[in-house]
């Protein structure tokens, strides 16, 4: 789901994406400056749209015929999302050609 919602993003923004990690409640992107908007607003979308997704209350049918664990249901969360966005210079930056190296290894 977050590769297809990612996606949407993407070709709604226009932004290249050089990689990504998805992390039980954080992400990280390479991006360049996308064609509408700005790395925040890429972010936000983002995160609200996949959020909002995993959130969503099932229909009462399926309730029903499920069986009914001990733990939370994700839409009972107070938070899906680590709060803050980072927007940190990378491809085309100031970067030396090391520092880009060892920044897209981290999201390997």
């Amino acid at each position: 789901m977050f590769v297809k919602i990612l996606g949407e993003v993407r070709d709604r923004y226009g932004f290249p994406l050089a990689g990504y990690v998805v992390m039980p409640n954080h992400i990280h992107l390479l991006i360049s400056e996308p064609a509408k908007g700005t790395p925040s607003t890429v972010m936000q979308v983002l995160k609200q749209r996949v959020s909002r997704r995993l959130r969503r209350k099932p229909p009462k049918t399926i309730l029903s015929q499920q069986l009914r664990l001990p733990f939370r249901q994700a839409h009972d969360l107070p938070q899906f999302w680590q709060p803050r966005f980072y927007d940190v210079p990378g491809v085309g930056s100031t970067w030396s050609p090391r520092e880009k190296l060892l920044k897209s290894d981290q999201i390997r």
